[in-house]
């Protein structure tokens, strides 16, 4: 091979680039984020916030359906 050295080179190089981004991907999985007291609650409102209301429409159209199933 013409370049046999570079092309070694280069594979050590990226070989030792991916190692330390995968060094570095596994640290920051691992590091834990501070939960402040009152995140848990944000947290519970704004899951209600979004979920509660398309609950209540497919509960709505559930009834609906049901009605006009019954009323046939």
């Amino acid at each position: 091979m013409m370049f046999r050295k570079r092309l070694r080179r280069t594979m050590e190089w990226t070989s030792a680039r991916r190692a330390q981004r995968e060094e570095d991907s596994q640290d920051s999985r691992t590091e834990a984020l501070p939960v402040e007291k009152g995140d848990l609650a944000a947290m519970t409102l704004s899951a209600l916030a979004l979920f509660l209301p398309i609950a209540l429409l497919v509960l709505v159209v559930m009834v609906l359906v049901a009605g006009i199933w019954f009323w046939i």
